[in-house]
């Protein structure tokens, strides 16, 4: 049995990042590692990579892990690739069932257009006295 919580920052090309939270439990050939992934997905929008999903990757190395997964859920897929230090079985693998939460978001062309805006605010406030 496994249990994973991975903290990931993730981005669209919407404007949008966020921080979520991903906790998952399955089976799994024993190992411990701290790994740097990069995952690729065709969700539209990172929102769209809440809820329920699934992961299912392969890990090898002895002291430093290379691994790979495929990931999805409601409407979008990806893949996963990372690599760090490990220790545990030379090969091992991963199925998972998975629940993403987003923490925090913001979209930062809208986050842009406030501050302008405010600051549009502030000045003719100004000039009106």
């Amino acid at each position: 049995m496994k249990c994973d919580c991975l903290c990931l920052a993730v981005a669209d090309d919407q404007g949008n990042i966020a921080l979520q939270v991903v906790g998952g439990g399955g089976a799994d050939i024993a190992g411990i590692s701290l790994t740097v992934n990069v995952e690729v997905t065709n969700a539209e929008s990172v929102h769209d990579l809440n809820g329920d999903g699934y992961q299912v990757g392969v890990d090898a190395g002895e002291g430093v892990i290379v691994e790979g997964a495929t990931f999805g859920g409601e409407g979008y897929e990806g893949v996963s690739l990372g690599v760090g230090p490990g220790v545990g079985t030379p090969i091992g693998g991963s199925a998972l069932a998975t629940e993403t939460a987003t923490v925090l978001s913001v979209n930062i062309p809208d986050a842009i257009d406030s501050v302008r805006q405010s600051v549009d605010d502030v000045m003719s406030s100004l000039t009106e006295d």
